[in-house]
C-alpha cells in the first residue's frame, strides 16, 4: 500500500532547477516485528532522467525507530533507490522522500511508499533473511529497492 505521488516509477513535482536538498526518511519500526534495525551501512542512491545514478549518501548502522539520509544537488532526480552493505537485514516500514526538508521546515513529501505498521520491505544481501518478519513483508529481501513503489 502506497500514498506516493509517482507516474510511471517518476518522481512528481515542481522543480526549480536550483540546488535543493533531498531526504530519505526511513520508519524501521513495526510493532509486531523485534530486530528491525542493522548494523551494516544504508545507502541512498539518486537517478536522473535518464536513469544514471549521479549521486550516493549513506548512514552507519540504525538506533532508533528512523533512519534519515539527505543529499543536496541542482539536478532533477527522478527516482532513488535504497542499499545495504551486508546481511545484517532492516526493515523498511515506510519510506519517505521528501525536498525541503530543514531544521525549521517539515518539507515536501514527494514519495510515500508503505504505511506505518504495515507490510514492508527487507534490505539484505542474503535473500533467505527476514524469516522472522514473513508475515510483514511484501516482497522479501533484496540487495537494492527501488522507489517510488
Amino acid at each position: 500500500n502506497s500514498g506516493f505521488a509517482a507516474a510511471g516509477n517518476a518522481l512528481r513535482y515542481g522543480f526549480t532547477g536550483n540546488s535543493q536538498e533531498y531526504t530519505a526518511d526511513i520508519d524501521i519500526c513495526h510493532s509486531g516485528l523485534k530486530g528491525t534495525g542493522t548494523g551494516d551501512t544504508i545507502t541512498l542512491y539518486l537517478y536522473d532522467e535518464a536513469g544514471s545514478n549521479f549521486a550516493q549518501g549513506s548512514a552507519y548502522g540504525t538506533s532508533g525507530c528512523n533512519i534519515t539520509i539527505s543529499i543536496t544537488t541542482a539536478t532533477k532526480v527522478a527516482r532513488f533507490s535504497l542499499g545495504t552493505s551486508g546481511t545484517d537485514p532492516l526493515f523498511l516500514d515506510e519510506v519517505k522522500f521528501i525536498t525541503g526538508k530543514s531544521w525549521f521546515s517539515s518539507g515536501t513529501v514527494i514519495s510515500d511508499s508503505g504505511r506505518d505498521e504495515g507490510s514492508g520491505w527487507c534490505l539484505s544481501k542474503n535473500p533467505a533473511d527476514g524469516a522472522d518478519w514473513r508475515g510483514a513483508l511484501a516482497f522479501g529481501c533484496a540487495e537494492l529497492i527501488q522507489f517510488p513503489r
